[in-house]
């Protein structure tokens, strides 16, 4: 199967990528609108729960509402999520139509590198927010348990976003070679 051009596999990357930010959007939009109906009180989510392992009991006794900080991160997360799938739904579209070398492509993964770093700082604030709420919310009756919270880059995402980075610079290149060619035939 053809890796370019009509009927190839970039094609059908673009169709799969069309289909998951479809996907993310309809979900993102509900999550939206139950956030919204939550701090409208229009839903009352306030439950209280307690569990019970041998001797340790863990009380949900507060409001386990999410808080801004970790509403932000998770709504900032989706939303560079789908910005990174239109660039790869552009770029594939652009190789299914034989446009390989081209300076909006190199824009384009130069977009998904930088994008993938940010995703690994909002990653960070989401999981430092959580983690913060987990221990807000969690009281351990009877047990001297202390939870400490470290915030913490996710170093992996932004070893590939520079991988990505480096590669929209080696395709940079790449295209400056493929227009000469062009203009030398």
């Amino acid at each position: 199967m053809k890796v370019i051009g009509e009927k190839s596999i970039s094609s059908k990357l673009n169709s799969i990528l069309m289909i998951i930010f479809i996907l993310i959007t309809i979900i993102l939009a509900v999550a939206l609108f139950y956030f919204l109906a939550m701090t409208t009180k229009i839903v009352d989510f306030k439950p209280h729960l307690s569990l019970e392992f041998g001797s340790m009991v863990f009380r949900f006794d507060k409001n386990i509402m999410p808080g801004t900080a970790l509403i932000f991160s998770v709504f900032s997360y989706d939303l560079i999520l789908l910005f990174i799938i239109y660039n790869l739904r552009r770029l594939f579209k652009s190789f299914s139509e034989n446009d390989v070398f081209i300076t909006k492509n190199v824009s384009r993964i130069r977009s998904i590198g930088v994008s993938v770093i940010l995703m690994s700082f909002v990653w960070s604030i989401y999981s430092y927010s959580a983690a913060k709420k987990v221990v807000d919310v969690v009281s351990l009756s009877n047990h001297n348990i202390t939870l400490d919270i470290v915030f913490k880059l996710n170093t992996t995402m932004i070893f590939c976003g520079i991988i990505i980075l480096v590669f929209g610079e080696i395709f940079k290149i790449a295209t400056k070679i493929a227009e000469e060619n062009e203009l030398t035939i």
